[in-house]
């Protein structure tokens, strides 16, 4: 037993002679020296301490994470004492970085900075936007009023969950005939609804057609703009062969419903 320990003595001095000599700066100078102590020490492993208050009276145990930083008491040689809540606690010379950042102070004159937290992430609403609400953003528009288009964005806070897709044309007069129609039906039961959204895709000859479809039956939803049209060619199929034609789709582009007005309709007023 005597040999045993006097051989873990020998490998203990060894190992703290190796980490002085790496850190430049030896556990002698620190006993001697205090300025070259740091402030605090961090751990280079998990550890479980002794807590001693003031009266050398054990309060306890207290587990210290691995990079953990604790204000630095006093050292002593092999052994140092370390504040923690509630007392100190001693450790090991050799489980934390003390040698390191008093050869940092030594070298630099200064402590070694204590990396910054990172910031925790701001809380966000329980909402994820789907693939096809993700698809939409910045393809969107709608009439000023005048002779020009203005970018639509979907509201993070709306929340959509469904998309009706309108496939119409100013040129065509059973779309003439339904849109009015459709924006009553709207404005009536889902402009207030902060799960659905209506979307023109338009089959007008020109964006200027389409504008003036905008306006003139006052369609109080936005629209693909007029050059994203291609983009979305397999919805504009799924609102049937021909216009006017509707399509709803659940916000991860789910296809619903499509071609029949009455039926898509039905089955939008239903979920």
């Amino acid at each position: 037993m005597k040999l045993r320990g006097a051989l873990f003595c020998t490998l203990a001095t060894v190992g703290l002679c190796v980490l002085s000599a790496r850190a430049e700066v030896t556990l002698e100078q620190l006993v001697e020296d205090r300025k070259l102590w740091p402030s605090r020490i961090a751990t280079n492993k998990p550890l479980t301490v002794q807590v001693i208050d003031a009266n050398l009276e054990p309060k306890g145990f207290r587990d210290l994470k691995k990079g953990e930083l604790v204000p630095l008491a006093a050292v002593s040689g092999s052994t140092l004492d370390v504040r923690v809540p509630g007392g100190t606690a001693v450790l090991f010379t050799e489980d934390t970085d003390l040698l390191e950042r008093a050869a940092y102070k030594k070298k630099h004159g200064r402590e070694k900075a204590v990396p910054k937290p990172k910031p925790k992430p701001k809380p966000t609403s329980s909402y994820a936007a789907g693939k096809l609400t993700e698809r939409l953003q910045n393809r969107l528009t709608h009439s000023d009023g005048g002779k020009k288009f203005l970018p639509f964005k979907l509201e993070q806070k709306k929340k959509t969950q469904y998309y009706l897709f309108y496939h119409s044309a100013k040129w065509c007069p059973p779309c003439r005939a339904f849109t009015p129609k459709l924006a009553r039906l709207y404005n009536l039961d889902f402009r207030a609804r902060p799960d659905v959204e209506f979307i023109f895709i338009s089959a007008d000859k020109s964006a200027g057609g389409m504008r003036d479809y905008m306006q003139s039956y006052h369609m109080p939803w936005p629209a693909i703009r007029y050059q994203d049209r291609q983009l979305f060619n397999d919805v504009r199929q799924r609102c049937g062969r021909g216009i006017p034609g509707l399509a709803l789709y659940d916000s991860n582009g789910n296809f619903i419903a499509g071609g029949n007005h009455h039926t898509v309709l039905d089955k939008l007023k239903s979920l």
